[in-house]
């Protein structure tokens, strides 16, 4: 066998040279056309995949996971789209639904059966479509409506009356029966706003009225209440630097001993020097404290300038400071208070704290606690607002309480009405069986004051004696009432 040398170039037969380019040629087309159509059918599958994922993708970023329904993003928009196709004299609505009672089952039974019951809660909300064009979840167990065109006040009205009737029946998951309540707030165009987030605005503070008449309620907007919902936005938003920048001092009202007609000690109130509203009454302010973790804050600003400017006094008068049940619950923050006292140039037992019954519904044994801490450096304890609402002669028997201060709402009538007269003159008694000295505020006139003493009470304030001052008015108006006091017919 013989091989041809590598050297040697191996025969090449081609009898065309023009039909082998052009064999050649369509053989290429043909491996192109086929790679091309291959490539082509999987970059189209490429492409459907790519789309149907972005339909995916955006569907999930408009839907609510748990419900099924739309949630707040493409209700918002639905909503912008309503108001700018409403006609010149047409009207639209909204309805903000908020769900109450399902925190507690998620509370028992954990947030799987909480996720079953929204679940059924939209289920239901599916029902009443005939008065709706579209349905939300927005967050947590808050649903949102936009009503279909043209509805009346009354309408509307009905509307949210089926809403809670509907929702108020017995729902019930895996066997376990379940009730809720629900708050409703109303805000139609163009009345209440055209624009979609002034809509939903006036839709919050209605639904925010709603929580104050009572479950299974709901309510309409009011103009007067948007008012006072952006001064509590601004005032929330203010609080904190006032607080620091001195703007919230201490006013004081006169505690007079009925019996021998002078000046016992002062209650310590809060005012808000606020720049543009004036002073504001603690009432206007305190809630919001309470609500912004900053009572603590406010209540050593208040001490530490009350003992302050006691400690000046030229008589040591009583200091009557009113504790927030939040704050009463937090022990480590009640130690900080008294050591605040302990630093100040004033002798602890001047000072009386006051503390509404309140306080022991959540927490009693912390705020046991942190009373035994206030009585341990010599403060007299005040059991304040008897009688208004959660009064307990429990808490009288096992609290160590010095004095007893007794509601305005019973004193106002005690000169006027027989049956106020006796209960009040049977707490006095039973207060002082028990060696407790009582207080009563919110007296008005001579004649209460002299009833009071009548029936044995220890102390009185109102504005009879005088209204809250400011520390700069104090010697003044301290001077005036003890010149008055001893002129003042209380009996013998």
């Amino acid at each position: 066998m013989t091989f041809r040398a590598l050297s040697q170039p191996w025969p090449l037969s081609i009898p065309n040279n023009d039909l082998y380019l052009e064999a050649l040629l369509t053989a290429i087309i043909v491996l192109l056309s086929l790679f091309v159509a291959r490539h082509g059918l999987h970059l189209r599958h490429e492409i459907r995949r790519r789309r149907r994922a972005e339909a995916a993708a955006e569907l999930s970023a408009l839907q609510d996971a748990v419900t099924g329904l739309p949630n707040r993003t493409a209700f918002e928009t639905r909503l912008a789209e309503t108001l700018t196709a409403l006609p010149r004299d047409g009207r639209a609505a909204v309805i903000l639904l908020e769900v109450v009672g399902l925190r507690d089952l998620i509370d028992l039974h954990g947030f799987a059966v909480g996720d079953e019951a929204r679940h059924a809660v939209a289920r239901r909300l599916a029902t009443l479509s005939e008065s709706m064009v579209f349905r939300a979840r927005l967050e947590g167990d808050g649903f949102a409506f936009i009503m279909k065109p043209g509805l009346t006040r009354n309408q509307l009205a009905q509307s949210a009356g089926r809403i809670v009737s509907h929702l108020s029946r017995p729902f019930e998951i895996d066997g376990r029966p379940f009730r809720i309540g629900s708050f409703l707030g109303i805000a139609s165009a163009p009345a209440d706003g055209r624009a979609a987030a002034d809509l939903m605005r006036a839709a919050h503070v209605s639904l925010g009225r709603s929580k104050m008449l009572g479950l299974n309620t709901h309510s309409f907007f009011d103009p007067h209440e948007d008012l006072a919902v952006q001064e509590h936005a601004q005032l929330r938003a203010e609080l904190s630097d006032a607080i620091a920048g001195g703007q919230i001092v201490p006013y004081y009202q006169p505690v007079v001993d009925l019996t021998r007609k002078e000046i016992n000690g002062f209650e310590v109130l809060a005012r808000w020097h606020h720049p543009v509203l004036g002073v504001l009454s603690a009432d206007r302010f305190v809630s919001f404290a309470e609500d912004m973790d900053l009572i603590y804050d406010l209540t050593q600003s208040i001490v530490r300038q009350a003992c302050e400017e006691a400690a000046t006094w030229e008589k040591p008068y009583r200091l009557s400071i009113n504790l927030s049940p939040l704050l009463l619950q937090n022990g480590e923050r009640i130690a900080h208070v008294v050591d605040l006292v302990k630093s100040c140039s004033i002798e602890p037992s001047r000072l009386e704290f006051e503390i509404t019954e309140s306080a022991f519904i959540i927490d009693a044994d912390s705020v046991r606690r942190s009373v035994e801490l206030l009585r341990s450096i010599g403060a007299m304890i005040v059991i304040d607002d008897f009688g208004s609402g959660y009064s307990s002669f429990y808490h009288l028997r096992e609290i160590p309480f010095d004095k007893v201060k007794l509601d305005r709402s019973f004193v106002s009538d005690v000169s006027l009405k027989p049956r106020a007269e006796r209960f009040v003159r049977a707490v006095i008694r039973f207060c002082a069986s028990l060696d407790l000295q009582t207080t009563a505020e919110g007296i008005e006139d001579a004649a209460v004051a002299a009833k009071l003493k009548e029936i044995g009470c220890d102390f009185g304030q109102g504005y009879a004696f005088s209204a809250p001052v400011h520390a700069g008015d104090l010697a003044s108006v301290t001077e005036s009432l003890r010149a008055r006091l001893p002129t003042w017919n209380l009996g013998s």
